[in-house]
């Protein structure tokens, strides 16, 4: 059986659209920005927590340490499954953008413009949860409340940077560009 590589000349980039993407690269995008958001999440649970330490006064590791823990644990749970219910929205909110930003090179225009998009799904979601009038104060609330708004704001752009950049590698024939499953079981069967 042989299997057939796909090549750089195979790009969908193309000199007048030079920042396409496949609808593959597209979900690997969000599959990244996904990641990274809930990478994040557990950072701002531990901020939180350790502030609410700072603040507490006959705290003890040994008698409140493993529900704090425990806490911790099951808020991140949670995240992690609204947050994959919600990629669809998600996809549903970029992509237009991302189709008018084919034909821009700048990688930094990019950059904004993603930042942008993240910051803007944050502030939504802090409205929706009535975040928004919680910010006159810093306490463990706040925080709590403000670290999915951070973690979007930062996972939407290096979501598509990390996704872009092996893109344009894979172009440059710096990446392998793996296997076509695909032709590989066409060219199974005509054999």
């Amino acid at each position: 059986m042989t299997s057939t590589v796909k090549n750089a000349d195979s790009s969908i980039r193309t000199p007048d659209r030079p920042m396409d993407f496949t609808g593959d690269e597209f979900m690997n995008g969000a599959l990244w920005t996904w990641g990274l958001f809930n990478a994040v999440i557990p950072m701002g649970v531990l901020t939180s927590m350790l502030w609410s330490l700072s603040t507490s006064s006959g705290w003890s590791w040994t008698s409140a340490g493993p529900q704090t823990i425990g806490y911790a644990i099951i808020v991140c749970g949670i995240v992690v499954v609204v947050s994959l219910v919600l990629v669809p929205l998600g996809l549903a909110l970029t992509w237009p953008f991302a189709r008018l930003l084919r034909r821009v090179r700048p990688v930094p225009v990019h950059l904004l413009a993603y930042t942008l998009i993240g910051a803007g799904i944050g502030v939504l979601y802090l409205a929706a949860v009535g975040g928004l009038s919680t910010f006159g104060t810093v306490n463990t609330y706040t925080i709590l409340v403000a670290t999915p708004a951070f973690a979007i704001t930062i996972a939407t752009p290096l979501g598509w940077w990390l996704s872009a950049r092996r893109a344009l590698r894979k172009d440059r024939g710096l990446l392998s560009a793996g296997v076509d499953e695909d032709a590989a079981v066409e060219d199974a069967a005509a054999q």
